[in-house]
């Protein structure tokens, strides 16, 4: 979701509308694992509004042919689905508004509209999948063989678009990785690597 479908990366854009960014990057430069960043970020959001996270969040602007992309998919008959370690109702919100039909992510706990600082992570099992396995708030990887599953879709026909090194596992488990944007490590493992507009990963998968 974050730098793929949207410009940017939401917790940041929060972080410098909130005014936490240098307890942002505290949390984002220890030496906590992966999951545990997550919960703590989650913090610095208590008292926050949905309603002011939201409006926040629907500035994000989206990547360029991002709607284009999602359109096009879905009227070639595919299913389409957000795996994001940001939050919930961010990214059904964002799934909503694109017209995808799935999204996975953490679930921040809510009280009287607002944010209470604790969250849920979608990552039920902390615990390494394989060797050399980051624990993330959310595996990515568990996520495309479970929706696979469900739909009964081989691995093989799975399409996925990733930009940072929490994507890796999926991008390399699927039928096409694409890195699109992304850091170095992740070009290195992706079927395939995309810049500029979204919309060139059409030509890749239809």
């Amino acid at each position: 979701m974050d730098g793929t479908l949207l410009v940017g990366r939401t917790i940041y854009v929060l972080a410098g509308e909130v005014g936490f960014e240098e307890q942002l990057h505290e949390v984002m430069t220890s030496d906590m694992q992966k999951y545990e960043k997550t919960r703590e970020i989650a913090w610095l959001l208590k008292g926050l509004s949905v309603e002011r996270l939201l409006e926040i969040f629907d500035a994000i602007p989206l990547r360029t042919g991002a709607q284009k992309t999602i359109a096009t998919v879905k009227k070639a008959g595919m299913i389409t689905a957000i795996a994001t370690d940001s939050y919930q109702l961010a990214a059904d919100r964002l799934a909503k508004r694109l017209g995808i039909d799935r999204a996975f992510a953490n679930e921040l706990d809510i009280k009287d509209g607002k944010v209470t600082g604790k969250t849920k992570l979608n990552n039920q099992k902390l615990e390494p999948r394989m060797p050399g396995c980051k624990i993330h708030s959310i595996c990515k990887r568990d996520i495309l063989h479970n929706l696979c599953d469900e739909l009964g879709v081989t691995l093989a026909k799975s399409v996925v678009v990733g930009d940072g090194n929490i994507d890796r596992c999926m991008i390399e488990d699927a039928g096409l990785g694409i890195a699109f944007e992304a850091q170095a490590e992740l070009n290195e493992v992706a079927d395939i690597v995309v810049k500029g507009d979204l919309s060139k990963i059409l030509e890749h998968i239809l």
